[in-house]
């Protein structure tokens, strides 16, 4: 009896611990059935979410604390709400959670919104987008980029191509520090800012471009060029550059940087030099010597505008508003890739350019004499010369270095009489003997001595006693021997310097 009983609770306990497993299997199961069901409902969540983002090209942007949405009529921006509202798929915090996390994995936040058709700045989203543009041919190069360097050259084929050769060498070859550093002047308004801030700063990357002032380079702190690819001295003028120092960086291999309160340190010289500005002296002093070989000097000849209006026969107010509507292709990466790529192929087997010495250079080389060898060059060159007074010579040349250099000291008369003696040993073409130190100007009867001076005559002049004259005094009219007589008054000295004939000075009309 007793067996039989308790044979029967061991079946019930096993049963019941059976139950109990089965149950516990159930439960096991049921959950795994909807934690599987949850997942596939999670995952069928993200899937709908991502094709959401993905139609509607949505990001987040956390300066502004919005959204927005890329439509094919631009960007439109919306707030939470309107987002949730939008999209069932959102309204709940599982989906809104699912949405954010999307976004960051796929980069679509960003610190803050921007416009530009340069570079965007990092995690800035760019609301200018070009993706769905019209693509020109590879080979079709913008007219811009010729009508630029066409007029920084100063509409010279031989200068034209120069600045194309440097701009492909320093490309290639960006560590070769023998380029020439090209020198702009003197004409204002021909491009040189475009040229820089748009499509080098394209080329090479904005923050590897300086334009800098003369002190920046010259003075007694130069941290701003330290690691540059282009470096564009704007705005400079020969007297105030500092030549000695640019021709310890122009060339050299190294350079010493000097910060404010650092001690100074030694760098590789990586940039391309650039000189821009409006004296018509130009901007750096020729050396007439080895130096030289690190100027490549173009004068530019008209402003953008004349010049565009001349290649597309329309007017200058059209070619204004030519450039206003197409400049924007000096700052757009894909345009001045194939400008870029036109010049690296034209100019990649030409090896490193050398200085670009043509008329520009010579002209500058003649503007950069001092105004006394200027006015000394014209008065001795003019085939009627046979006279000068010292007296008379020195008030030509205050006149004109007044009127044209007007910051350029006047030497007194003792030492123009020194400069202008040596520099006419030095040019016996001119035919004019040394300087005599006393001739005596008399009436023109010659039997009164009205004064005494010192001058330079043509030929002989150590036959020439005196000089006779009417009223005033001799300037650059003729001089005679005793027997013969002057019957003219001479011309004045402005009268004179209108009458140059522009041989080798250029600012002279």
């Amino acid at each position: 009896m007793n067996t039989s009983i308790d044979a029967k609770i061991q079946d019930l306990t096993i049963q019941a611990e059976q139950l109990k497993v089965a149950r516990k299997t159930a439960a096991q199961a049921d959950k795994q059935a909807a934690a599987a069901l949850r997942e596939q409902q999670r995952l069928d969540l993200e899937r709908r979410i991502k094709e959401i983002i993905q139609r509607q090209d949505y990001r987040y942007i956390r300066g502004q604390g919005c959204y927005v949405e890329r439509s094919p009529a631009g960007w439109g921006f919306l707030n939470k709400q309107a987002l949730q509202n939008s999209h069932a798929e959102l309204q709940s915090s599982e989906g809104f959670m699912l949405f954010t996390k999307i976004l960051e994995a796929d980069g679509r936040i960003y610190r803050d919104i921007t416009a530009t058709f340069d570079q965007a700045p990092e995690q800035h989203l760019n609301l200018i987008d070009r993706r769905d543009w019209v693509q020109p041919n590879v080979d079709d190069v913008h007219p811009f980029f010729n009508y630029l360097t066409w007029t920084l050259s100063g509409e010279n084929e031989e200068a034209q191509d120069h600045i194309e050769h440097v701009i492909a060498r320093k490309y290639l070859r960006p560590e070769d520090f023998t380029i020439p550093c090209m020198v702009f002047y003197p004409q204002g308004g021909i491009g040189k800012n475009v040229f820089v801030d748009n499509v080098l700063c394209t080329i090479f990357g904005r923050h590897q471009v300086a334009s800098v002032s003369t002190d920046n380079v010259s003075g007694s702190f130069n941290g701003v060029i330290a690691g540059k690819t282009i470096v564009f001295i704007d705005e400079s003028q020969n007297d105030k550059l500092d030549m000695e120092k640019m021709k310890r960086l122009v060339g050299n291999r190294y350079v010493v940087i000097n910060e404010k309160f650092q001690r100074p340190y030694q760098v590789e010289n990586t940039a391309l030099y650039l000189i821009g500005g409006n004296d018509i002296r130009g901007v750096i002093r020729v050396g007439h010597d080895n130096s030289d070989r690190r100027w490549s000097v173009i004068k530019a000849s008209r402003p953008m505008p004349e010049v565009i209006a001349d290649l597309r026969g329309i007017t200058i107010d059209e070619a204004k508003l030519w450039i206003s509507e197409n400049i924007w292709v000096t700052r757009d990466a894909r345009e001045v890739g194939r400008w870029l790529h036109n010049i690296l192929v034209r100019h990649k087997d030409k090896g490193a350019p050398s200085a670009y010495h043509g008329e520009d250079f010579n002209e500058l080389a003649s503007n950069q004499r001092p105004a006394w060898e200027m006015v000394a060059h014209e008065v001795f060159g003019d085939e009627a010369f046979t006279y000068v007074s010292a007296p008379k010579l020195h008030e030509m040349v205050s006149i004109f270095t007044k009127q044209f250099f007007p910051n350029s000291r006047v030497p007194n008369v003792n030492d123009l009489r020194a400069c202008v003696s040596s520099w006419l040993g030095k040019h016996p073409e001119f035919g004019v003997g040394p300087e005599i130190r006393k001739v005596n100007l008399t009436n023109l009867g010659g039997d009164r001595t009205i004064s005494s001076t010192s001058a330079w005559v043509r030929g002989n002049g150590s036959s020439c006693e005196r000089v006779n004259i009417v009223e005033k005094w001799v300037s650059c009219g003729s001089w005679r021997a005793e027997e013969d007589a002057i019957n003219h008054d001479p011309e004045p000295v402005e009268d004179m310097l209108k009458r140059f004939k522009n041989r080798g000075l250029s600012v002279v009309n």
